[in-house]
């Protein structure tokens, strides 16, 4: 692909992210995309195919974007897997900040409920987070664990249960801008989750470790 190739694919993306955003899959289109990027409509069938297809592209590009960096910043030294999740509060409000129109696409695309994107959007975030699963849980000091309980379970249900109330929290914040003050109220709101699996799951002489 030469520069010029690049650059209007480049507008493409950018485009869609901008459009996408505003309108959400269904109402926006090709031809508000293709304006917003200064190309022909024809351009974006080249490249993407279908409106379906750009949409899906664009999201997943947003996905790893996000997910490279959050894996970039993770700290290997901290092994406590309870304050690494309460570490990547604020890393996520920091790429929020620093690539907000792509997170502003990430919300709306997490939350779009077109049948035609539905399921593929969320077989892209399954796949996902198993390619990065090994990146942001190695290192963990699983010692700190009670001897008697089913690991694999145990962080199954911290994750599931930390994921629901993330899509609720998405929910209840889809028409709010992202700003430090909610980095700050979600990790209050999600200190008590984390006190309930530190006692749940940890050792007794390890339930101090989340303050």
């Amino acid at each position: 692909m030469d520069w010029e190739d690049a650059s209007a694919k480049n507008k493409i993306i950018n485009a869609a992210i901008k459009i996408f955003s505003q309108y959400g899959y269904e109402k926006a289109s090709t031809n508000q995309i293709a304006a917003e990027a200064g190309i022909s409509k024809g351009l974006i069938f080249h490249y993407f195919g279908t409106k379906k297809e750009l949409f899906l592209s664009v999201y997943q590009q947003a996905v790893e974007i996000y997910l490279i960096e959050i894996c970039e910043k993770i700290d290997p030294d901290q092994r406590d897997f309870l304050l690494r999740i309460q570490a990547l509060i604020p890393l996520k409000f920091e790429l929020m900040k620093k690539h907000p129109e792509i997170f502003n696409f990430i919300k709306t695309a997490y939350l779009e409920t077109a049948h035609q994107v539905k399921e593929e959007i969320a077989a892209l975030n399954r796949k996902s987070l198993d390619q990065n699963f090994d990146i942001v849980y190695e290192n963990i000091d699983y010692s700190l664990f009670k001897p008697n309980i089913d690991l694999k379970s145990a962080l199954s249900t911290m994750l599931f249960t930390l994921e629901k109330w993330s899509e609720n929290f998405v929910r209840q914040e889809a028409n709010s801008e992202w700003n430090s003050l909610q980095a700050v109220e979600i990790l209050s709101a999600l200190e008590p989750f984390l006190s309930l699996f530190r006692v749940c799951f940890y050792k007794e002489d390890s339930h101090g470790k989340c303050d």
